[in-house]
């Protein structure tokens, strides 16, 4: 079974280049710009794993997060934001407890790295980031 990952950005650059990197991985890709399609298209296709911005005009990342989490609460969500500095404030809403980041992570959260491969297999990919997550929302 190939992995489907939903990407939610209302960047059209950043969601496009999302998908075509993931493709070319060999993951199954779909791309929206409004966060107001995602709960039709997650009632109408299995997906494995959402790629969430946080920061969108139409519909916060955390409202929607909510609304997938009442549908899915078991699909993996991986939360991004161009707003590295305002990490905590978007973080802690979604894991229901203060969030401390350490220095060491504020200055990587500040750049970007080269990405370590996500696993091809669901059951990996689940165990993949729930081992890479201090607490799974």
């Amino acid at each position: 079974m190939q992995i489907r990952i939903l990407v939610v950005d209302d960047e059209k650059e950043t969601g496009d280049y999302l998908q075509l990197l993931l493709t070319k991985a060999g993951y199954e890709v779909v791309a929206l710009t409004d966060p107001t399609q995602v709960m039709d298209r997650l009632r109408a296709e299995d997906f494995h794993l959402v790629i969430l911005d946080m920061m969108m005009p139409q519909m916060s990342g955390t409202e929607l997060l909510e609304k997938i989490r009442g549908y899915d609460s078991d699909i993996a969500v991986i939360v991004a934001t161009a707003h590295p500095a305002k990490f905590e404030t978007i973080v802690e809403p979604l894991v229901g407890h203060p969030v401390k980041v350490p220095p060491a992570l504020n200055e990587l959260l500040g750049r970007p790295s080269r990405a370590e491969p996500l696993p091809a297999d669901p059951a990996a990919l689940r165990s993949w980031l729930l081992a890479h997550a201090d607490s799974p929302v």
